[in-house]
């Protein structure tokens, strides 16, 4: 297991909403947020698995059905997530935990949101394909 420091600047909720119970101004926000984060990248074709290295320290945006991750400025890689387990996420409380088969971040690895102080669980959701946004 890894455990991913906290997400920062992350925030919940996209197509789910209605079922994880956050607000309709979260979700937009929160759509608003990685399309701010992806605005003048050029999606690359999807891979399977990325180096740990290459994902960051955190996931720059989590919603209820995708993290982002930052390698470096210009290099952005998203992972739509299976389901909607990570979309409290963005709480500054909570951690990210990675159960992964070694060094690198794959399609199918799970991911389970707990919280910092009580090490309770909040969630979890799997990792699809990661697809690379890199400036043009």
């Amino acid at each position: 297991m890894r455990i991913l420091p906290t997400i920062t600047a992350a925030v919940a909720v996209a197509a789910l909403a209605g079922c994880t119970g956050t607000s309709p101004s979260a979700t937009i926000e929160s759509d608003t947020q990685l399309q701010q984060l992806l605005a003048g990248k050029t999606a690359g074709p999807a891979q399977s698995c990325i180096p740990q290295r290459q994902a960051g320290t955190a996931a720059s945006v989590a919603t209820a059905s995708a993290l982002a991750f930052q390698a470096n400025p210009g290099l952005i890689y998203v992972s739509n997530v299976q389901d909607s387990g990570c979309a409290d996420a963005d709480n500054p409380n909570y951690s990210l935990v990675t159960t992964s088969r070694g060094s690198d971040l794959c399609s199918g690895d799970r991911v389970e949101v707990r919280d910092l102080v009580t090490r309770g669980f909040h969630g979890s959701c799997v990792l699809s394909d990661f697809v690379p946004y890199r400036t043009r």
